[in-house]
């Protein structure tokens, strides 16, 4: 009789431990760059770090730097293997990567970027026109546009004698959602400035090479201008990069902002070289394996929303110390992404996905 409890407590222990750990799923990430693209790395760092918390087995497939043909065949590999992919809409191939999923029957969920206004109008949210798209997830990216902005003619004006305050914007690929909403953002600032104004916009494509060739060209032809927009790190770099091999000194001759936090923009804020950048939006990836655990766990994530709208902070020389301090070099296994979910955390009642809560653990 004895043994015959034992056995059933036995058994009762391995089904209790199986709850707690939640069931085991697989997720297929299509980066839309490649393994040498250091925001993307970042993004997906976060996202390994929070899989090992949730029970979640992560596929990474490279599409090479936003190659929208590339990422949508890569789902003629998954049919069998993946349970959810995650994407990021890129030269509009949001839609065409919806309707293969949703052919394959293959639940999906877009982050980092929204579809078009157009594709919006049509397809609606998720969950109506696709079934299988289960939501979706974007950053701030018109505030991200506007803070720089403001960031950067709060500096302009320092070095400006009282003059009036033009701006030279590099944009990433205009089709992108992420760049649409930060050029608005940044002439949302403009309109509300009187003082400021954009002398062209111009594309760099998100990269840093481009973005030094076109500085070059612009700095030739407005020799007076000294503000640089950037809806980009790497672009910012870019600019900064140009800049050195003319002989200026950034921070002081030219100005630049950027978005994303890349680690070399990091070393530039803290250098003086680069005026400010606006992130946090890395996080999204680990935020979406926290929704999808959820999801796979029978805690439906719709019932709060299907829609989710991340904040973007901005870091200059003010605060770039205590984001080092408290970030940078840290052991990011530390973060214990249980604490996001309402499966594992049934205390939960919304969710936080605020990047001062990472903070707060790393401490």
């Amino acid at each position: 009789m004895r043994n015959y409890f034992n056995f059933i407590f036995l058994v009762f222990s391995v089904f209790s431990q199986a709850a707690l750990a939640g069931q085991s799923f697989n997720v297929t990430f299509i980066n839309p760059s490649n393994d040498t693209d250091s925001f993307w790395n970042k993004v997906t760092e976060m996202m390994k770090y929070a899989c090992e918390d949730l029970n979640c087995n992560l596929n990474v497939m490279y599409s090479s730097h936003r190659n929208h043909l590339l990422a949508v065949s890569r789902l003629d590999e998954l049919a069998t293997s993946t349970d959810y992919v995650v994407f990021q809409s890129t030269k509009g191939n949001g839609i065409e990567i919806l309707k293969k999923a949703e052919r394959k029957k293959i639940k999906s969920f877009m982050f980092n970027a929204v579809l078009s206004k157009q594709q919006q109008g049509q397809y609606g949210e998720p969950r109506s026109y696709f079934k299988y798209w289960l939501g979706q997830m974007f950053p701030n990216d018109k505030k991200a546009g506007f803070n720089t902005a403001m960031a950067l003619a709060d500096e302009g004006r320092k070095i400006s004698a009282g003059n009036n305050l033009t701006i030279v914007a590099f944009n990433g690929i205009p089709s992108d959602g992420a760049a649409v909403e930060r050029i608005k953002g940044l002439e949302d600032y403009i309109r509300k400035n009187s003082d400021s104004s954009i002398q062209q916009i111009i594309s760099a494509r998100w990269l840093k090479d481009i973005a030094e060739q076109k500085f070059n060209l612009l700095h030739k032809r407005y020799p007076d201008i000294q503000l640089f927009w950037a809806a980009g790190d790497a672009m910012a770099e870019g600019v900064i990069a140009g800049a050195e091999k003319m002989g200026l000194t950034p921070g002081k001759d030219i100005l630049t902002t950027g978005v994303d936090w890349n680690n070399t923009a990091i070393k530039e804020i803290k250098q003086g070289k680069m005026v400010a950048s606006a992130g946090g939006h890395f996080m999204e990836g680990a935020w979406v394996m926290v929704l999808l655990a959820d999801y796979h766990n029978k805690i439906d994530f719709k019932k709060e929303a299907l829609t989710f709208k991340s904040e973007m902070s901005l870091l200059t020389s003010k605060n770039i110390d205590l984001y080092i301090k408290k970030f940078q070099g840290k052991d990011l296994a530390k973060i214990d992404f249980k604490r996001f979910s309402k499966f594992y955390n049934k205390n939960l009642e919304k969710y936080d996905f605020n990047f001062d809560k990472v903070l707060e653990q790393l401490e």
